[in-house]
Formats: C-alpha cells, sequence, structure tokens
C-alpha cells in the first residue's frame, strides 16, 4: 500500500483548528470560512464553492459527538498505518543497503580470487 492510499480528508484543517478545539471554536472557524468562500460571494468560483462545501462537511462532521469520535479513531488508525508504512520504507531501504554491500564484498572477494587463481598459472 502506497502512503498517498492512507491519506483522508482531515476536517481540522480544513477549518484551521486544532484536534482538542472546543465546538464554539469549531463553529467560529466554520463561519470564517464560509463568509470567505460562500457560492453566493463567489459566483462562477469551482473552487470556492469546493471549500465552501467542504468546510461544512467538516463543521457537521466535528459537532456530532458520535462522528467526531469515529473521524477521530479513523485519524489515529491512519497514523497507525503511516508509520507502519514508513517502518517498512526504512526496512527495505537498510535491506537495500546491505544487499549493495554484499554485492561488493562478492565482486571483491571473487577478483581475490581470480588473482590468486592466475598467479598459480604463472
Amino acid at each position: 500500500m502506497f502512503p498517498e492510499q492512507l491519506s483522508e480528508v482531515n476536517y481540522y484543517e480544513i477549518l484551521g483548528v486544532g484536534i482538542n478545539a472546543a465546538e464554539p471554536e469549531i463553529r467560529q472557524a466554520y463561519r470564517r470560512k464560509a463568509l470567505m468562500y460562500h457560492p453566493d460571494k463567489n459566483p462562477g468560483n469551482a473552487k470556492a464553492r469546493e471549500i465552501f462545501h467542504q468546510a461544512t462537511k467538516a463543521m457537521e462532521i466535528l459537532t456530532d459527538t458520535h462522528a467526531r469520535e469515529a473521524f477521530d479513531e479513523t485519524i489515529r488508525s491512519n497514523e497507525s498505518r503511516w508509520k507502519q508504512v514508513e517502518k517498512w520504507q526504512a526496512d527495505l531501504e537498510q535491506h537495500e543497503r546491505d544487499e549493495q554491500i554484499l554485492d561488493e564484498m562478492y565482486e571483491g572477494l571473487k577478483h581475490m580470487v581470480d588473482d590468486l587463481l592466475n598467479d598459480d598459472d604463472e
């Protein structure tokens, strides 16, 4: 699995609040985003409409206790997966370095044996 497959929408980032933000802070952050990106204030701007809809979804999720708990669990799970992927990548890189060292040692040993065998022929 590639890291980009683990990515999820982070509703906290969309609203610019921390994971421990209280509901009033979430609602205030939503109002700021909604005022800035509301489709009526940005007619024809698809990006503004998308941001507005993301902010609305974020506010809905983060102000619903059960939905927020489920979302927080998803974030924790994704963080755990990211750590596992990073560990696998580090292990793979170490394995590749070890393999390169062994290949270099093998080539060196092969040349030594060839040199010894060629010295006996002389």
